[in-house]
């Protein structure tokens, strides 16, 4: 994957018009700051603040401003990105608001910049930044951010509920116990700990297990039922289901792969 070439905040009079009827052989991609004036599919479409495009190869382009001055972020990069554009979701040939951009003109200035470097390594920054700008990007379209508002003190103690919970991977803790520490409701407790955190109360107990559990297979001779005792499995079988689903592996091959 190549990028040919990438401007941000570039500046555009009005009476500004691109027309591409046949396309361009590459990937095309265009934030648009203020209201433009997009044709698509013979659809003629006045965007809001903040559109973005993503052109396939050989799709035609008509977008101009009539009246107004345009700052627009734009990129032009190879075809062979196809994959990893199916990877993140991205959308091709249809207008897309994301729910944040203030990422794309800082990410864009990087590459613009680093294009026009001769140092080395310089391919290998610009397809780390150009990653990165599809993973914000992606992360903008899809991911629900949950609104929450909490006082330093709120966060404080919702910091020390967690830590009790890593510090004990044994305890066979329950939401409602957790909840019940910070006097929330669960549908509270697991709207806060989730946007606080990044994952789940339920998630963050099972993850923290296996992770302990990891770390012993390595190193300790413990039997893979001592450390699911020790972790506070009830049952074997369920730590051994509960480790190969996160995991992807039985504790014995995660244990043969890592000694």
């Amino acid at each position: 994957m190549k990028i040919f070439s990438v401007r941000h905040d570039y500046p555009e009079r009005a009476g500004f018009i691109i027309n591409r009827p046949n396309g361009r052989s590459d990937y095309t991609f265009l934030h648009f700051e203020q209201k433009m004036t997009v044709e698509l599919n013979g659809e003629k479409i006045i965007t809001e603040p903040n559109a973005c495009i993503l052109f396939s190869p050989d799709t035609p382009q008509l977008f101009y401003s009539e009246k107004i001055n345009i700052t627009h972020n734009w990129m032009h990069f190879s075809p062979d990105a196809d994959k990893i554009i199916s990877k993140f979701n991205i959308p091709e040939n249809q207008i897309i608001y994301p729910k944040e951009c203030k990422f794309i003109s800082r990410l864009f200035y990087k590459m613009e910049t680093e294009i026009n470097d001769e140092r080395p390594f310089k391919d290998e920054l610009l397809n780390s930044y150009f990653n990165e700008f599809l993973i914000r990007f992606s992360r903008s379209l899809y991911s629900e951010k949950i609104p929450i508002s909490l006082s330093v003190g709120e966060r404080e103690r919702l910091q020390n509920v967690r830590k009790k919970v890593l510090s004990a991977p044994e305890y066979n803790w329950t939401v409602e116990e957790l909840a019940g520490l910070l006097n929330l409701s669960l549908s509270r407790f697991h709207v806060v700990y989730k946007a606080m955190f990044g994952i789940s109360p339920v998630k963050d107990i099972i993850y923290n297990r296996i992770q302990n559990a990891k770390n012993m297979l390595v190193a300790t001779d413990f039997t893979v039922a001592e450390i699911g005792e020790k972790l506070g499995y009830l049952n074997t079988n369920h730590f051994i289901r509960q480790f190969k689903s996160v995991v992807k592996q039985t504790p014995l091959v995660y244990r043969k792969n890592h000694s």
